[in-house]
């Protein structure tokens, strides 16, 4: 009678255990739902540079508002990098940590108060970023 006892609970805590990795992982629909966030950081991004390279912002709101965005960037990134993805967002998450990354060093360059010519640069790198961004949220 114990004997069955224990290999039933035994069952019982292999199931929990297969039911705790499968929530550890980032799946394709938790993807999905952080995809809105990036895609809206990559937006604003692309603004705000399009704003710096046209000469009309200020040094000390370039600075301040890069910050805010750096930070924002990584704060998305500790949200998508707390659980390893799943393999079916293995392709779409290493995309937007990807794109997520590039969009941080772009705006560290703005921050750091790189020359106008690099300002254009980072606004177009920030345009191709929001694209590819969209385009990965539409395959979600």
């Amino acid at each position: 009678m114990n004997s069955r006892f224990a290999a039933l609970g035994l069952l019982a805590l292999l199931g929990l255990c297969g039911q705790a990795k499968a929530g550890d992982e980032l799946t394709k629909q938790d993807l999905s739902d952080e995809m809105p966030t990036a895609v809206s950081l990559a937006a604003e991004s692309e603004l705000f540079t399009g704003f710096v390279a046209s000469g009309q912002s200020r040094a000390q709101f370039t600075r301040e508002h890069a910050a805010y965005l750096i930070q924002s960037v990584e704060d998305e990134l500790k949200k998508l990098q707390k659980k390893p993805p799943s393999k079916e967002a293995e392709g779409e998450y290493d995309q937007c940590r990807a794109d997520l990354l590039m969009l941080q060093s772009a705006l560290r360059r703005i921050s750091e108060g790189s020359a106008a010519s690099d300002v254009r640069q980072v606004h177009s790198q920030a345009q191709q970023i929001h694209q590819h961004l969209k385009s990965i949220a539409g395959k979600l």
